[in-house]
């Protein structure tokens, strides 16, 4: 009697010989007690158990016996297997919906909307310094204030007029600075990293609020997490400040690289810190009108108080949005050129075997 089995693929083949089956079975080209069923049975058995088998007609020519348990024609049955990697492929899922939201082109429309807006928000504030320094005078009796004022509004004339010129040099140093890495995984958990601690910075700031029931320190989460978010969204797309992912290169190699990344990334977000600076500069000096110097301290997040002059605190804050990107362009030069003296160094080996040969 000759009998079907299922071989290492899970797939039905025979009729052959039980002694061929088993010699396949003991060379380990099939598994070692493969389900078998003979010609003409319907039931699907390991091979270990064929002493209870008992013998049945031969099927007609050309037929083949049906699977056990509703499995599909020409396979026994396989048992089910759980996906292993299945919370991973649920993040990258999720990781994937969010790439095309942040798409490259939604991301530029924003820098690009923020530059503009940026620019607005510094003439706004501009004015509002201007009747604020008038408004101290008076309420003070000191003309001194309205001098002080003046000569704050000329500081933000010149401001603008510089900001003007390097928010767009920052796009060109990007695009005459390529790069390149081996792997992009890296910057997908750097992006992915990145929109997790906006998302986090954004819920702390709600909590915040509720606790001190203000909606003050809604503000400065609102900034940070805007500004995690689109980096994390260009770490997603690293061919926005012109990475490319292709070949390998030394360990050396892919560490300037990445460095280099992040250099470029921050270069990319200053038109959007640029706004949002400005657009504060404007709120605390239209606070200004109605609250007291200490008050107003009390809204901006210490690591800034250090630019700010007493009793121009928002002025203060545009003066520091406009010089932004001027301070973001020379620390740009400045870090490439120090990784170019590190490119210069990792060459060293290369060019030595080269003169060897």
């Amino acid at each position: 009697m000759k009998y079907y089995y299922a071989d290492s693929s899970n797939q039905t083949a025979g009729p052959v010989s039980l002694d061929q089956i088993r010699l396949l079975a003991g060379s380990g080209q099939i598994p070692a007690d493969p389900m078998v069923v003979p010609e003409g049975g319907k039931e699907w058995r390991p091979l270990s158990t064929l002493a209870s088998i008992a013998p049945v007609p031969p099927p007609p020519a050309g037929s083949t016996p049906p699977m056990p348990n509703g499995a599909a024609p020409g396979k026994p049955a396989t048992p089910l297997k759980l996906n292993a990697t299945l919370l991973g492929d649920l993040v990258a899922k999720a990781l994937a919906a969010v790439t095309k939201i942040l798409n490259p082109e939604r991301i530029n429309c924003w820098l690009k909307a923020a530059r503009d807006y940026g620019q607005y928000a510094v003439l706004a504030g501009t004015a509002l310094t201007l009747v604020y320094a008038l408004y101290a005078a008076i309420r003070t009796n000191e003309f001194r204030l309205f001098g002080v004022g003046v000569g704050v509004v000329l500081a933000l004339t010149v401001g603008q007029f510089v900001a003007g010129r390097f928010l767009g040099a920052g796009d060109k140093l990007i695009a005459n600075t390529p790069s390149r890495l081996s792997s992009g995984a890296f910057l997908e958990c750097v992006g992915l990293l990145a929109l997790l601690f906006a998302a986090g910075t954004l819920l702390a700031g709600i909590a915040a609020c509720v606790a001190a029931r203000s909606l003050i320190p809604l503000v400065p989460a609102l900034v940070i997490a805007a500004l995690w978010g689109v980096k994390g969204g260009i770490a997603l797309h690293p061919r926005m400040v012109g990475v490319e992912q292709e070949g390998g290169g030394s360990a050396g190699e892919e560490a300037v690289g990445l460095l280099l990344f992040f250099l470029k990334a921050g270069l990319k977000i200053v038109p959007l810190a640029f706004a949002l600076l400005a657009a504060a500069g404007c709120v605390v000096t239209l606070l200004a009108f109605f609250m007291r110097g200490g008050v107003v301290n009390s809204m901006i997040p210490s690591g800034l108080q250090i630019v700010l002059v007493p009793g121009m605190e928002g002025p203060s804050l545009l003066l520091s949005a406009c010089l932004i990107p001027l301070a973001a362009y020379f620390l740009f030069l400045l870090a490439c050129l120090t990784l170019d003296v590190i490119r210069a160094i990792l060459a060293i080996p290369g060019k030595l075997d080269s003169l060897r040969k």
